[in-house]
């Protein structure tokens, strides 16, 4: 069985907070990011997300983003 991780974002992902959030993402097996904390999310953040489901699915993982309500559920 491969493990899950589960990273809870809270208050706004934008382009300053960005960096940090790279290692917690890349991880193998299953990661679970919870947006329901989201107060915010830019352009470079909804890329963020973007460009991790699209890294996990490159190397046979599954990255699942839960939890997205008003503009950034309609961004993903």
């Amino acid at each position: 069985m491969s493990p899950m991780w589960l990273v809870r974002l809270a208050g706004d992902l934008v382009a300053s907070t960005i960096d940090p959030l790279g290692s917690q993402l890349n991880r193998s097996g299953t990661v679970v990011v919870d947006c329901s904390e989201l107060t915010s999310m830019d352009a470079v953040g909804v890329a963020a997300l973007a460009l991790a489901i699209d890294r996990a699915r490159a190397n046979g993982y599954q990255l699942l983003v839960m939890g997205l309500s008003g503009d950034p559920s309609e961004a993903i």
